[in-house]
């Protein structure tokens, strides 16, 4: 896929290339008639900041160029805020394109479906957030809730194969804006089947639904 895109790139452009995980890493500064073969950067495969991508990316554009960011990912986010990010570029006249890579799928994946917030709370008075989280096998996992980037509750607990739907009680700090993400860690006792991806641990994330407002 990269090699196809240099070579269709035109040859007064000049082209780079950042590779992340947890950290981002500059594969190579923007330049004109890049070829590639291997990668030789080597970012934390422990996590996905998209956001942090995002922000070298745009440290990166040399001045007098149209800008331009492709970003090929699962839009698996474990950490950051890519949208926040995004918008910031956008106003800064810096286009982003997006290629959705498919997923890898482990033999114990989890996914974090939802998260919903009441539609009013009393000021002062506890609220239930609400998870719908599926699980393909039994699995421990830390559930985060954060505001702005900033975690304001965290819990771990099990799951078990199929639908879960947890429930966190809150009180402040939780609003629309607020995101939830699931960080997976598999129970010692299944060790054959861990894929290394999962061994590893993996995170979800979801936008909280809700009005949220405050009687």
């Amino acid at each position: 896929m990269i090699r196809e895109a240099l070579s269709k790139s035109p040859s007064e452009s000049l082209t780079g290339l950042i590779l992340f995980g947890a950290d981002a890493q500059r594969e190579w500064l923007p330049s004109e008639g890049r070829t590639f073969q291997n990668f030789q950067a080597r970012p934390d495969p422990d996590g996905t900041e998209i956001a942090g991508a995002l922000r070298l990316a745009t440290a990166l554009f040399p001045p007098g160029y149209a800008r331009r960011i492709v970003l090929l990912s699962d839009g698996n986010e474990t950490s950051g805020l890519a949208r926040t990010t995004a918008e910031v570029a956008r106003t800064e006249s810096i286009a982003i394109d997006t290629v959705l890579l498919p997923t890898a799928v482990g033999a114990n994946e989890v996914l974090l479906e939802q998260v919903e917030l009441p539609s009013t709370v009393k000021v002062g008075e506890p609220f239930p957030v609400r998870m719908t989280i599926r699980a393909q096998d039994d699995a421990e996992a830390r559930r985060v809730l954060d505001r702005e980037g900033t975690p304001v509750k965290t819990l771990n607990g099990s799951l078990s194969p199929g639908v879960n739907l947890p429930e966190v009680r809150a009180h402040r700090g939780i609003s629309p804006a607020c995101h939830a993400r699931l960080v997976q860690r598999y129970r010692p006792t299944q060790p054959s089947r861990l894929s290394p991806h999962a061994r590893a641990g993996r995170a979800d994330r979801a936008d909280c639904r809700g009005a949220g407002r405050h009687q």
